[in-house]
């Protein structure tokens, strides 16, 4: 919500009003895309505990939650884009909260 407040994005139906997205659209800003801020950040942690074989299938669904906001005239490339940078900031940021460490290790020993 920060970076949504320090751009203040219009959406892409606001621009084009003739989109008409299929649901009712947020008040607030477009950039960046929290869907896909969201759905990136999980796949990160995902992949940090899941078997690599699952990198890929995590990496689609994490890209097609953003995209799909695309699609449904919402948001814009450059939100879903931002917000995979934003999700790999943050999930640096991580290994410097204990809780989450501690939750990592055990899901770790969760897969073995």
């Amino acid at each position: 919500m920060y970076f949504k407040m320090k751009y203040r994005a219009a959406r892409p139906f606001q621009y084009y009003p003739a989109l008409m997205p299929p649901f009712l659209t947020p008040p607030h800003a477009s950039y960046p895309n929290a869907h896909a801020l969201q759905s990136n950040l999980t796949a990160l942690i995902l992949k940090s505990v899941c078997p690599r074989a699952l990198d890929d299938a995590i990496d689609a669904l994490a890209y097609r939650i953003g995209y799909n906001r695309e699609l449904a005239g919402v948001h814009f490339r450059q939100d879903r884009e931002a917000s995979e940078k934003i999700a790999k900031a943050v999930f640096c940021l991580l290994d410097e909260s204990a809780s989450y460490v501690e939750l990592r290790k055990r899901a770790d020993e969760e897969w073995r």
